[in-house]
């Protein structure tokens, strides 16, 4: 039997918000700025998906 873990480390999402001009955290696609309620957000990080670790046992 063989056995696997892997590790994924995500990176939080950042957005440039086109209706004031601010680089915001946000925590999936589709939400709102908080501070001015725009939707008008341009994805700018937090796409990425990265694997850490992995081992391979072989028992």
């Amino acid at each position: 039997m063989h056995a696997a873990q892997i590790v994924i480390e995500e990176p939080p999402g950042q957005a440039h918000c086109l209706a004031c001009g601010r680089t915001v955290s946000i925590d999936r696609h589709g939400d709102s700025r908080p501070v001015c309620a725009s939707h008008w957000l341009h994805p700018t990080g937090g796409m990425e998906l990265r694997v850490i670790d992995m081992k391979v046992r072989d028992d």
